[in-house]
């Protein structure tokens, strides 16, 4: 019983698994694409009699964007690609009208689709709607077949079909297959942000750094670029110190505890400009001012109610420096409106810290490394 349970389970899920894989074959039977070649009868279901307003055949089209991934430098675009195909399920001929007559009428048709579609894709390459051009061009190929179906009456106007055959050939040997995609980075940004998170390196030259060496922080935070210059980035860093010398140090009548988990943090606003911007980095200085803090936790018996309370020394801080951003890759996708940076960051930049409790004035020389992403939102430049 076991062992049949085992064997109709293998079946189910074999029968899963290749499900997908049967309906996806299935679709690529029923659709033919331009480039696959000339059509013939083979491409349509068969009918004996014509519709009730008397057509012999009918041909269903439309098209197909797909993106083609592009690569220059460390620089990744996508490029929209229009493919025309005809959808064998509902395409039908009556099949004792079908001759060459009837079959050029039909290629016709399909011809003057992918020629739509070329001007199509040509600009969508420019096209700060996308949806809005491709609407355009579905109404003006539904405008052209049926003026062409009107003047040759489906197909039965033997020297009108061979009039559009011709003309339309001209127009697709004039009209290249694939138009060269013009320089994908020429857009403009609008809304934009970023997310970074790396380790920075607090050196204080008095004060904690004189008796316990550099504060190491785990740094996070977000830009907020108003333009591809203009950066306003949020930074926090957050580190535990162990072994802390705090001898002398007492605020809210605690006197710190040599050898106790001590907090510190530094919560920062940076507003940066990039004065070189170059596809593999960019060099920003910028100027800031926030908050850094060193608090311990009090006794438990000095607690409020349970909760944990602490002693914090805090003070303004001010900074200025330098940023420079490593490019490892960058993205930019016309139809989705976006362009992207992966970046490494190097941080150097100085400090002036003031903690008048106890520590005082305070000066630091501070470095730091980040890994990020900055994404923005995009729109063609004309």
């Amino acid at each position: 019983m076991k062992r049949n349970l085992i064997i109709l389970l293998t079946a189910g899920i074999l029968a899963f698994l290749e499900s997908p894989l049967s309906a996806q074959s299935k679709y690529e039977e029923s659709i033919k694409y331009w480039e696959d070649g000339p059509l013939t009868l083979a491409d349509f279901s068969r009918r004996t009699v014509p519709a009730s307003n008397g057509v012999i055949s009918d041909l269903w089209y439309g098209w197909e964007t797909i993106s083609d991934r592009n690569k220059i430098g460390n620089l990744i675009y996508m490029t929209p690609r229009v493919r025309t195909f005809m959808d064998k399920l509902n395409s039908w001929v009556v099949i004792s009208e079908f001759d060459k007559q009837q079959q050029l009428y039909l290629q016709t048709t399909f011809d003057m689709a992918e020629m739509v579609g070329r001007q199509y894709q040509k600009d969508l390459f420019t096209a700060e709607e996308p949806y809005k051009v491709q609407e355009f061009y579905r109404r003006t190929l539904s405008s052209s077949v049926d003026s062409f179906q009107q003047e040759s009456r489906y197909g039965r106007d033997s020297s009108v079909v061979a009039y559009y055959a011709a003309k339309i050939q001209e127009q697709l040997a004039e009209e290249p297959e694939a138009p060269e995609p013009p320089k994908m980075i020429q857009f403009k940004t609008g809304l934009a942000l970023g997310v970074f998170m790396g380790y920075t390196c607090n050196y204080l030259l008095t004060g904690l750094s004189e008796r316990n060496g550099p504060l190491h922080f785990f740094n996070f935070g977000f830009d907020i670029p108003f333009s591809q210059r203009i950066f306003l980035t949020w930074d926090m860093g957050l580190t535990s110190l162990y072994n802390l010398d705090c001898t002398g140090i007492s605020k809210n009548g605690y006197d710190w505890l040599n050898g106790q988990s001590t907090e510190a943090a530094s919560i920062t606003f940076d507003l940066g400009y990039r004065v070189i911007d170059k596809p593999y980095f960019a060099i920003e200085p910028f100027i800031g001012a926030g908050v850094l803090g060193v608090s311990q936790t009090l006794p438990r018996d000095m607690w409020n109610n349970g909760e944990p309370v602490s002693s914090s020394l805090n003070g303004l801080r001010v900074e200025s420096g330098l940023t420079c951003d490593y490019k490892i890759r960058r993205h930019y996708f016309p139809m989705e409106n976006s362009y992207d940076e992966i970046i490494l960051r190097f941080k150097l930049y100085g400090a002036y810290s003031n903690m008048p409790a106890v520590l005082g004035p305070t000066w630091s020389i501070n470095m730091g490394i980040a890994f990020g992403y900055d994404g923005w939102i995009t729109s063609w430049r004309k």
